[in-house]
């Protein structure tokens, strides 16, 4: 019975992660200079909108960083801002992650923040950072290849397209990348046009928009 409510609780978990991710994605667009429901391409290369990510990151770093649990999906997203500023061109580099490195971190707030927070509000912080400067998207290179089971909770994202190289290392400044302990979660690819003809290629690089 134990195992069992335990598997119950996971697949709850993993569910609310999915669509936690659906609701940030989409909720980016309704109102310009609302930073919380848009991800257009003015607002994001936008100095206001920088800051709007930077407060996101620090005050999830300075809630979470302590936790050894989070330093995996930390470092994958250090990991993922480094390759992607190292590509000569406009390419995307996509990060595919098991859900369940956010859904299933053990987050104990009580003891060191005085706070009753929980995974639950865990799992929607990440999901804020992760939306607020990528875009989800159908790994269907991995699909094909047999790599993603439809049971599995695999997640893939890339950077917004018209999000420029200084505002992906402005962001990365934000990461404790020396008290990290744990190496990248996931698996990055450079993503191909020719699988996916959605996905775009990056527009704004070098910052001119």
């Amino acid at each position: 019975k134990r195992r069992s409510a335990h598997k119950d609780q996971m697949e709850e978990r993993r569910i609310l992660l999915q669509e936690l991710i659906q609701e940030k994605s989409t909720s980016k667009k309704r109102e310009r200079n609302d930073f919380n429901n848009f991800i257009g391409v003015h607002d994001v290369t936008s100095q206001d909108y920088l800051k709007h990510v930077r407060d996101i990151f620090r005050n999830f770093v300075t809630k979470y960083a302590s936790n050894i649990g989070t330093h995996s999906f930390l470092a994958g997203i250090n990991e993922l801002i480094k390759k992607q500023i190292n590509v000569k061109g406009e390419d995307l580099i996509g990060w595919t992650l098991n859900g369940s490195t956010i859904s299933e971190v053990n987050i104990n707030l009580n003891v060191s923040h005085g706070s009753g927070e929980d995974a639950g509000n865990y799992m929607e912080d990440a999901v804020e950072v992760l939306t607020a400067f990528m875009v989800p998207f159908l790994n269907s290179e991995r699909v094909e290849k047999g790599e993603q089971k439809e049971y599995e909770s695999l997640h893939s994202f890339h950077i917004h397209p018209s999000i420029s190289n200084s505002f992906l290392m402005a962001i990365r400044r934000e990461l404790p990348m020396k008290e990290l302990e744990a190496r990248p979660t996931g698996k990055f690819d450079m993503i191909s046009n020719s699988s996916d003809k959605t996905i775009e290629t990056r527009t704004n690089v070098n910052g001119y928009l």
